[in-house]
């Protein structure tokens, strides 16, 4: 599952309908973002089953108007997904946690990680 994935998802509930942005998997941590949060978290594999726990947090400037998911700008995703083999594709499924608010989607992947991120270090 590690790689570049592109994220797809659709919001039911709260005030947000889709959601659009890009994660990076890898040796157990989620990166990532779109254009006004940030994700940090950690993920685990079994088999071809993904669960997750990711922090967002706005990034906007302060003063700018949020699109809120909730009342809150910082809150926390429980994600459960199912790696399809042939089509490069995890569906998901998650919850706010303290909220009210469910998605579903999928994550499309980019691209494999190169080379050196997956566990090169480099000599000094």
């Amino acid at each position: 599952m590690e790689g570049f994935w592109i994220i797809q998802l659709k919001w039911k509930g709260g005030g947000r309908h889709l959601e659009n942005g890009v994660i990076i998997l890898m040796n157990g941590e989620v990166f990532g973002g779109d254009s006004l949060f940030v994700y940090e978290g950690t993920y685990t594999q079994h088999g071809n089953k993904l669960e997750a726990d990711v922090d967002v947090k706005q990034c906007v400037a302060e003063g700018a108007m949020p699109l809120q998911l909730t009342s809150r700008n910082n809150y926390e995703l429980k994600i459960t997904g199912t790696l399809q083999d042939d089509k490069g594709k995890i569906s998901v499924h998650g919850v706010n946690v303290g909220g009210t608010e469910s998605f579903s989607g999928w994550l499309t992947k980019k691209r494999d990680l190169p080379a050196r991120s997956q566990g090169f270090v480099e000599k000094r």
